[in-house]
């Protein structure tokens, strides 16, 4: 026990030593200090401490792990949105890097997916297009579910399609969030050919064809809109079959592939229902009484568009995209827009999600716990301002008006409250299967070539479900 003392002592005086010379002779008290202790200790002893260190300590040691993200986008406006919203993040959370693959449009449907089947090493999240094939990836387990998010983070609430994000989903789930969305259907109109005709927005929808022959009379074609493009005149249906079907059996047709067989052989009358028939009625007496320009059959959309950005025609119909390309090609006009009357109370138009966001299965712990923390941040005004910038309209809800005046022309921010009061809504084409789909485009464009009649077109859905049904 003396011993053990003595040598206590003198490890002591060892270390007060050290501390005394250490300020002036580092590497000869290093030395000494080696030999001392291999010289005179003669037994170890572990002594354990326990140190409580803080939570907030814990945390930001946590956050300042590195994490590198593997994203997939396309070049032009997906890139352009989504990178400045990774450098804003990345600024805000210094430990977090975005490495970013671009591919050319329509690139990714080509690699995505075989990638997400044998689980990409450089790919932890992606841009893809949010309809049918994002959620059958989901569907094949190749996604991640993210419908609980939606929920806790009150998704639905924070996008404006967000009752349309909840009819899309595939058997109550949903595999991708939306960065921005669109509204179609939208008729864009030379105020001046208007004024000079004496006519203004039709408030019916009979006024169509009065305003028509006026603006004729006038000197103008009225509706710029070619037909070689499948959904030009489409866009005028679906926003007609908002008019002209019923609410509740609209909701079947939409939600038609997430019926079950026998669900769908039960409903398939409503395919060739009165409300279903009137649209191809109508575009046909569109088609009838030259409301679209002469020749419309042959042109494309861009035809479409220029009849109206050289001022020939009155009326141009397409997407809220068009806006700037309107602007931009066109300074000199200034337009309006009118979405199709209001029928029978219903006033919805065609909005949808557009650009989309989605996560492999595979991933997961902390990179899938970051890449939800920067979907909550992208909803927020400083990201989604970025969306705006990229010339797309961001999905979030959470701008003011002021905000809105700051980032949007005029038109834009009239088409975005607008969608919000009148309720805009994914049409039934846009969820249906693909057959389907093609069905619908196919009898917009002969319907209104008239090689085939408006019974047929409706007799051509009932077969073609049928035939799936088979």
């Amino acid at each position: 026990m003396k011993k053990h003392k003595i040598l206590f002592i003198a490890a002591m005086i060892i270390i007060v030593g050290v501390v005394l010379l250490s300020c002036k002779a580092p590497e000869i008290i290093k030395k000494t200090v080696t030999e001392t202790v291999t010289e005179t200790v003669t037994e170890t002893v572990e002594v354990e401490v326990e140190v409580e260190v803080p939570a907030e300590v814990e945390e930001v040691a946590e956050e300042e792990e590195p994490i590198t993200l593997y994203f997939w986008d396309e070049a032009g406006q997906i890139h352009d949105e989504m990178q400045p919203m990774f450098d804003l993040y990345s600024a805000e959370h210094p430990n977090v890097t975005f490495s970013v693959s671009t591919f050319d449009a329509g690139g990714l449907q080509d690699i995505v997916p075989s990638a997400l089947s044998s689980g990409a090493e450089d790919l932890d999240f992606l841009f893809y297009y949010g309809h049918g094939e994002a959620q059958e990836f989901g569907e094949k387990g190749l996604l991640t579910d993210l419908t609980p998010y939606y929920g806790e983070y009150d998704w639905y609430n924070q996008q404006y399609p967000g009752a349309s994000l909840e009819l899309t989903a595939s058997n109550g789930k949903l595999y991708f969030i939306s960065t921005d969305f669109v509204m179609y259907g939208i008729n864009y109109y030379n105020k001046a050919i208007f004024d000079a005709a004496g006519v203004e927005a039709p408030s019916e929808l009979e006024d169509i064809f009065e305003i028509s022959a006026k603006i004729k009379d006038a000197g103008n074609d009225t509706w710029g809109i070619g037909n070689q493009w499948f959904w030009t005149v489409r866009q005028v249906a679906e926003s007609l079959s908002l008019r002209f079907i019923p609410n509740d059996v609209h909701s079947i047709l939409f939600d038609w592939k997430n019926l079950s067989s026998e669900e769908q052989r039960e409903n398939l009358d409503l395919l060739k229902s009165e409300g279903v028939l009137e649209v191809f009625k109508f575009i046909e007496r569109m088609a009838e009484e030259g409301v679209f320009i002469e020749g419309f059959n042959t042109l494309d959309d861009g035809g479409g568009r220029l009849a109206f950005t050289n001022e020939s025609a009155a009326i141009y119909s397409s997407g809220s995209w068009a806006i700037g390309l309107i602007m931009s090609e066109a300074p000199q006009i200034d337009f309006d827009y009118f979405i199709m009357p209001t029928y029978e109370g219903r006033t919805n138009f065609p909005a949808s999600y557009a650009n989309s966001l989605t996560v492999p299965s595979y991933t997961a712990g902390k990179k899938l716990e970051v890449i939800l923390d920067f979907f909550n941040s992208m909803l927020q005004p400083e990201y989604a301002k970025f969306s705006f910038d990229a010339a797309l309209i961001s999905s979030s809800t959470n701008f003011s008006e002021a905000e809105l005046a700051e980032f949007v022309d005029p038109i834009t921010a009239k088409l975005i409250n607008d969608s919000s009061a009148k309720g805009g809504v994914v049409t039934i084409h846009s969820n249906w299967p693909t057959d389907m789909a093609v069905a619908w485009d196919t009898a917009c464009q002969e319907v209104t070539a008239f090689t085939m009649t408006p019974e047929e077109a409706v007799q051509l859905f009932y077969d073609t479900a049928e035939e799936m049904l088979e």
